[in-house]
């Protein structure tokens, strides 16, 4: 059975950021967890059994002008991130979110940053955190604010191996320009 992530999505230059370390992440380490999301802000995981929201409920959640700062790529629950500062933002519309859709799913973490990788066998973060270097900071505002429904596999015991994704709903953040 699949779950809802509600993700918050960067502008386009920050996303090919985002796609290009995962990319190395790939093709340096062979890890495939970088694979399984798209440049996200993963903000609050909730089962598939909960009602996707309507556009009107997702932009009642929305905080225009979210506002972020690039920071270190570090180990955040397990996975490997490019955390991002947002002055308490993405916590508080992790608390709205949640308020909304209780069902929370620990299996995909909630993050502070882009999800870069997950926890593979065999692999030392300590190995990758001295080798990969983050882009300069960067300061942005958020995108939008997406749905995606999450289907991973059943026969893998981690759940961003075999996943598929779909967006299922989107709400602008920002005027773009």
């Amino acid at each position: 059975m699949g779950f809802l992530l509600f993700a918050l999505i960067p502008p386009s230059n920050i996303e090919k950021e985002v796609v290009s370390l995962q990319r190395r992440l790939f093709s340096s380490r062979g890890l495939v967890s970088p694979l399984a999301l798209p440049a996200v802000i993963p903000v609050l995981a909730t089962d598939d059994g909960e009602t996707i929201p309507s556009q009107t409920q997702l932009k009642d959640c929305a905080a225009r002008g979210l506002r972020f700062t690039t920071g270190a790529i570090l180990r955040q629950k397990g996975c490997l991130v490019w955390s991002l500062e947002s002055s308490g933002a993405t916590a508080q519309l992790r608390q709205v979110l949640a308020g909304r859709w209780p069902k929370i799913r620990d299996s995909i973490p909630s993050l502070d940053g882009f999800f870069l990788a997950g926890k593979e066998k065999g692999i030392d973060f300590s190995d990758i955190l001295g080798e990969l270097t983050p882009p300069p900071v960067l300061h942005f505002p958020a995108r939008a604010l997406s749905v995606l429904r999450v289907c991973p596999s059943a026969d893998c015991s981690e759940w961003w191996n075999g996943i598929v994704w779909e967006e299922v709903l989107s709400v602008r953040l920002r005027k773009s320009g």
